[in-house]
């Protein structure tokens, strides 16, 4: 019987355990170095070099349940040269954004993935240059280099995480009356023998 409840309950650790997945798409017109910073739940711009363009579009979602659709946030001064002896260009209110979730302590499987409605040219591009760690505070980096001539491009990139491996409340309550269940139908079992 010890056998049978201690597989049982080995079949059931995997439906035990729950990852929730986060994911944050960002689509922004810019010409020049933009860095994107996100800690906790909140997203910030700065504007390295030539002109800032004003609005970010974002979409979130929360294991596969979208939490913000198409909000737009202005991601520095439009029109502001942040080039040579003007920038980098400061961190300026309301250049930041907050989420309805924060990037998790110990983040697991962060990815950068370009989206197709990127239409950059060759020497622009997408990168994480800081993953978030206890040293930095768990912040993340992402570098949007637009260095290609020709004025503006759309950069669209969607960051995805996993937070900490946590029971999922409704695998527990069904595996929870599961155990009820086989415990009644053995001890009926006993008494019958």
């Amino acid at each position: 019987m010890k056998a049978f409840k201690i597989g049982f309950l080995l079949c059931a650790l995997p439906v035990l355990l729950s990852a929730t997945l986060y994911t944050i798409d960002i689509q922004v017109v810019q010409d020049g170095e933009d860095r994107l910073f996100l800690q906790d739940n909140v997203l910030q711009w700065q504007h390295i070099s030539r002109f800032a363009n004003g609005n970010a579009t974002i979409n979130a979602w929360v294991d596969g349940l979208q939490v913000v659709t198409n909000d737009t946030w202005v991601n520095g001064a439009t029109g502001t040269d942040c080039s040579g002896p003007h920038g980098p260009c400061p961190f300026m209110d309301p250049n930041s954004y907050t989420l309805p979730f924060s990037l998790v302590d110990d983040p697991q499987n962060l990815t950068l993935t370009v989206l197709p409605a990127s239409n950059f040219p060759a020497g622009g591009s997408l990168t994480i240059f800081q993953l978030p760690t206890l040293g930095n505070d768990w912040q993340l980096k992402v570098r949007f280099n637009d260095d290609p001539p020709g004025g503006t491009h759309t950069y669209a990139a969607e960051i995805t995480f996993e937070g900490p491996t946590v029971p999922e409340p409704s695998s527990m309550a069904l595996v929870g009356c599961g155990l009820v269940l086989a415990g009644i139908i053995l001890r009926k079992k006993r008494r019958l023998s």
